[in-house]
């Protein structure tokens, strides 16, 4: 699976370098330059038995014949999402993931109609685990753009590994090593029903093989500590619908979502939320969030705990068993027009957000606190 996954990646690339150097090539035939614009970005997430910062940044370059380049670089920086599973010591901040995402991207017209081709590479790597992944998109906005399909294909190949720090914050690799594959298609549709609401639907299937439990984890079973044991295989389907209205007398928005997942492991999820968009003034908006998720058991979870040797699948995951949230938030956004172009030239166009959510949660990790800043400017 790794090698047809770097043939995939490699075909890709050979399409979209052709297509983007055909951008070059017809590039001094089109006034303009080429433009984008620079991004930083902090996040941060704490709940009960982890926290996280994950600085990022990125860069996009838009071409004068439709072509788009864009890359981000992420890292990830840990505390103690191994030490309930076996870590020795709980060592601040030293757990470390790094992700490098790239994204090839076209914009053509065919038949007068506005088409979009994009292939995104992705890349992560912490000490025990590897991940390589590949997605093809295209879209297209037809009958007079209002309506909108597109569709996306994407390959996952995994590695998992183990590894344990000691008191002296020496990692170490242990001989354990199982990998995790996937496949997955999606199609959207999206249709304008009135200059001022829109409606939309999303079908999603993911097919996971491979090693798909915690490489750390331990189930007691019969008094014995047992490694976590799930299927190997792992099929999910996922429905989204969405509604948009806008009130351009009050400068506000609102977007109504509803998600349904289903997968053969018998979990059901149902996720409906809404968000509210308003204009402060003439430079900022804000963004207020509320989203509800319940989900019930998978078929192999046991309340209470006391598997048996016989079980062909032990678990001591959460996220197997049933739970709700509740998740509020929002996100002020401030847009620097306001700067002076003479001295601020650069700035001027520019967007600062941050963002607050508190997640109110009936299941073992608890409660938890997300908290964003971004800073884009383009150029």
């Amino acid at each position: 699976m790794r090698l047809q996954l770097r043939r995939i990646a490699l075909f890709a690339l050979l399409a979209f370098a052709l297509v983007f150097a055909t951008s070059f090539a017809f590039a001094d035939e089109v006034s303009g330059g080429v433009t984008g614009a620079v991004m930083a970005r902090n996040n941060y997430y704490l709940e009960r038995s982890t926290r996280v910062v994950a600085p990022e940044v990125g860069a996009r370059l838009d071409f004068p014949s439709g072509a788009t380049v864009e890359a981000v670089y992420l890292v990830d920086a840990i505390t103690s999402a191994s030490l309930a599973a076996g870590a020795l010591e709980d060592v601040a901040f030293t757990e470390l993931r790094h992700d490098v995402r790239a994204t090839l991207g076209r914009r053509l017209t065919i038949d007068e109609n506005p088409v979009q081709l994009a292939a995104t590479f992705r890349r992560s790597h912490e000490p025990d685990y590897d991940s390589l992944s590949v997605s093809l998109f295209g879209a297209a906005e037809l009958n007079r753009r209002n309506t909108a399909v597109s569709f996306r294909l994407s390959f996952l190949s995994d590695e998992v590994r183990q590894t344990f720090r000691g008191r002296e914050r020496t990692p170490t690799t242990m001989g354990f090593r199982e990998e995790l594959r996937g496949a997955g298609v999606a199609l959207a549709l999206t249709q304008l029903l009135t200059p001022r609401a829109y409606v939309g639907a999303d079908y999603e299937f993911y097919v996971l093989e491979g090693f798909t439990a915690n490489a750390y984890r331990r189930v007691l079973t019969a008094g014995t500590p047992l490694p976590e044991h799930h299927p190997e295989t792992r099929k999910r389907h996922t429905v989204a619908t969405r509604l948009a209205v806008m009130f351009p007398e009050l400068a506000t928005s609102l977007h109504l979502h509803v998600r349904l997942y289903r997968d053969d492991w018998d979990i059901l999820a149902a996720t409906p939320e809404a968000r509210l968009y308003t204009k402060l003034g003439s430079f900022s908006h804000l963004r207020l969030r509320y989203r509800y998720y319940k989900q019930g058991a998978a078929f192999f979870y046991r309340a209470d705990g006391e598997y048996l040797p016989t079980d062909p699948f032990v678990t001591a995951d959460p996220k197997m068993a049933p739970f709700q949230s509740h998740l509020l938030g929002g996100q002020l956004k401030l847009f620097l027009d306001f700067l002076d172009e003479g001295r601020f030239k650069r700035l001027r166009g520019a967007s600062f957000d941050v963002g607050f959510e508190y997640i109110f949660s009936t299941s073992a990790y608890g409660n938890g606190t997300i908290t964003q800043a971004g800073l884009v400017i383009p150029f």
